[in-house]
């Protein structure tokens, strides 16, 4: 049986724009844009292999993301998805990232609370930077 989809709530088709927002700013190492996206008194917390890294307001909230992807030579977007899951908003992304000379692979799945234009609350889940076989050129 065929339905007809529901058109989304005006509140969620900001959240999903915001987390378009979010990648694109990543992506570019915008870091004033990625501040843009958090709330004045946004709760970030990430769990990564090393342990929980937290912070409060959009400077610390990117100041690990410029901890983590602002050294890079070059930083490729692999992959990214932006989608709700009832009331949170997941955003997905992998990148490939040069550093020193060598080629990584991470990924990150952050769930956030979205409250008027702006991410509230982001909790990540991290791969971690994973190694990838020595390449002298681009990434395949």
């Amino acid at each position: 049986m065929l339905t007809q989809e529901t058109p989304a709530p005006q509140a969620a088709v900001g959240a999903l724009d915001l987390g378009a927002a979010f990648l694109a700013a990543l992506a570019a190492r915008d870091y004033a844009g990625l501040e843009a996206c958090f709330a004045a008194d946004a709760a970030f917390q990430a769990l990564v292999p090393r342990g929980l890294r937290a912070g409060t307001g959009p400077a610390e909230a990117v100041g690990w993301l410029r901890r983590w992807f602002g050294a890079a030579d070059r930083l490729v977007l692999e992959a990214a998805s932006v989608a709700l899951v009832v009331d949170r908003l997941h955003v997905s992304y992998g990148f490939r990232v040069h550093e020193d000379g060598v080629w990584t692979r991470i990924e990150q799945q952050a769930y956030c609370v979205v409250a008027d234009g702006r991410i509230q609350i982001m909790h990540v889940l991290c791969s971690g930077f994973r190694p990838l076989e020595e390449s002298s050129g681009e990434p395949a």
